[in-house]
Parts: C-alpha cells; structure tokens; sequence
C-alpha cells in the first residue's frame, strides 16, 4: 500500500504511520463474510511492530474469525520486503443488512 495523503514531514508519510494505515484495511481484506449481506466494522485497532518497516510497500496476510454472537476478530501479519514485522488486530462488531 502506497499512502497519497501528504504528511506533515513534506509530503512523506512516516512509515510505521504507512503500516498503520495499512493495518486499518485488515477488516476488508480478510472478510470472510458477504458484503452484501452483511456490515460490519472495526471497534478498534491494534498494531504490534517487532521492528520498524521497511520500504514504501506493506504486505496484509489477514484472516478473521466470526462469532455466533455479532462479534469477530480481524488479524493481519504485517510485512515489507525484508519480512514480517508486526501484527494487526481488529475487534468486529457485525450485523445483518
């Protein structure tokens, strides 16, 4: 991912602020439901470094897991070209359109 957004550091987006902002989209990219069936949202984001990003591309390798009761998880490993170096977590709220 490829922030276009300008920064206060003249237009080049730190990169551990880039990996969170990547972080974010853990939620789409690991939905294992039908968007057009149901919705649902992030309650929350956590993001966990090992070490600092690398390079202008972060990697999203997602899953999530769906409760019975309106309630999921979205996690994602993080990477760059050198490896994976943290992991993201999302609380779901989710309900039926």
């Amino acid at each position: 991912m490829v922030s276009r957004r300008p920064s206060p550091d003249r237009g080049r987006t730190a990169l551990a602020t880039r990996a969170v902002v990547a972080a974010d989209f853990s939620n789409g990219t690991a939905s294992s439901l039908d968007f057009r069936a149901w919705t649902y949202i992030n309650a929350d984001l956590t993001v966990s470094f090992a070490r600092q990003p690398v390079g202008e591309w972060i990697l999203l390798d997602g899953d999530s897991w769906i409760g019975p009761d309106g309630a999921g998880l979205a996690m994602s490993r993080l990477a760059d070209r050198q490896g994976y170096f943290g992991r993201a977590v999302q609380s779901l709220v989710i309900e039926k359109r």
